[in-house]
């Protein structure tokens, strides 16, 4: 009877409620879902902002990619000569960060404009940059463009998350320098590398001998095999057995670690250390804080470049793969000068070595007097020489062969 007159059973009545409190539920959900996100989001930015404030409120270290910068343009500011600074796109060098790197180059012209002569490249030491030629520059670029570079990790280049195999990493830099060359659009060039540089340097003529006309290694690191077999560690005496193990400690450690934990305290601290160092530039830069602000601002940020010559590294201060006997097999017409100082700690047996077994090539050995690691700012005027009569060589070398 009930169906007749259209009556709704109860049972559904009651289903059609409990569907339409389902949905509101199920709305109310949604919508307190979109509300929490969205004062999630609000306080994500609200906190994140806070944070950026109060780091550079209560900064402890007080460096910046600005003040990097600045203290860049007050050393090369001090030249005569005017340079340009640029970045280099050097793309995908390793998987951290994904994005592209960049390798900070400064640029001095020639005096004279001279079309024979052959380029020069500057690598830096471990711990530096490009503004530490500030003392050379001038002089190294009378007849010569001259090029001074930032490595990946250091400087104001990039600072990629390089691997910790020590082949692969002394590729990628090796590869870096390759892209930068084919971007700047050098054909061949004399290439010079100081310390750490010159061991950079050596694994990129290895892999691209084509483009480099002559090595200029300053004071190279890297090149000894280690002497100091495992078993000795054990059988030294106890006392000299902690120092070691502190030496292996600290090899790993990040040498700029100190300089980090000293805070804002650090300039001070770097000042008192490299007092001696800094007189060193007065000839040319006046600035007296100007330098130490360099070191300090280079040294304090991310520590990508330690970590690289720590996967180089065997054991404080040797490396897993020697470079000087590996020279050996660069091509013969790629001559190779050594420059030292008299008083440095790197060993010059590396040095004999490759020129007794390079007979057919040219290997040249010089020695600076009073002098000890940093040739380059402690006798600027006879590094500099020494320098631009190898670069007069090599124009007089390449000059038959381009026409």
């Amino acid at each position: 009877m009930c169906k007749g007159y259209g009556i709704v059973p109860a049972v559904q009545r009651v289903d059609r409620k409990s569907s339409a409190r389902k949905k509101s539920r199920s709305r109310w959900r949604f919508y307190k879902k979109t509300l929490l996100d969205m004062v999630r989001r609000i306080l994500s930015c609200f906190f994140t902002a806070l944070t950026e404030r109060l780091r550079s409120f209560f900064c402890w270290c007080p460096s910046s990619r600005e003040s990097l910068d600045e203290a860049e343009r007050r050393v090369l500011g001090s030249m005569r000569k005017r340079y340009n600074g640029y970045y280099v796109d050097v793309g995908r060098i390793s998987d951290i960060p994904p994005q592209n790197s960049c390798i900070w180059t400064v640029q001095v012209e020639p005096d004279e404009e001279d079309e024979m002569a052959v380029p020069l490249v500057l690598v830096h030491g471990y711990l530096c940059g490009a503004a530490l030629w500030v003392l050379n520059l001038e002089a190294l670029s009378h007849r010569r463009r001259v090029y001074a570079i930032d490595l990946l990790g250091f400087g104001k280049s990039s600072r990629p998350t390089l691997s910790s195999d020590a082949e692969a990493t002394e590729a990628q830099l090796a590869l870096a320098l390759e892209r930068w060359r084919s971007r700047v659009g050098l054909e061949q060039f004399v290439l010079l590398g100081h310390s750490f540089g010159a061991f950079v340097a050596s694994a990129y003529a290895l892999r691209s001998p084509r483009h480099v006309a002559h090595l200029i290694l300053e004071d190279p690191w890297g090149f000894s095999e280690s002497h100091m077999p495992d078993t000795a560690f054990r059988l030294l005496p106890w006392l000299a057995t902690a120092f070691t193990r502190g030496l292996k400690y600290f090899s790993r450690a990040d040498i700029c670690s100190l300089l980090r934990a000293g805070g804002i305290l650090g300039p001070t601290f770097l000042g008192i250390v490299l007092a001696h160092e800094t007189n060193m530039f007065r000839k040319i830069v006046q600035d007296k804080t100007a330098v130490v602000s360099y070191f300090y601002h280079c040294n304090v940020r991310r520590p990508s470049g330690e970590a690289s010559v720590k996967a180089l590294m065997h054991r404080f201060p040797w490396v897993k793969h020697p470079m000087g006997i590996r020279l050996v097999d660069l091509p013969p017409e790629i001559g190779i000068t050594f420059i030292y100082g008299a008083h440095s700690f790197m060993s010059q047996m590396p040095a004999f070595a490759l020129r007794d077994a390079r007979t057919r090539s040219i290997v040249h050995l010089h020695v600076l007097e009073d002098c000890g690691h940093n040739l380059h700012y402690e006798k600027p005027e006879e590094f500099c020489d020494v320098v631009n009569k190898v670069c007069d060589l090599v124009d007089r070398i390449l000059l038959p062969i381009m026409y």
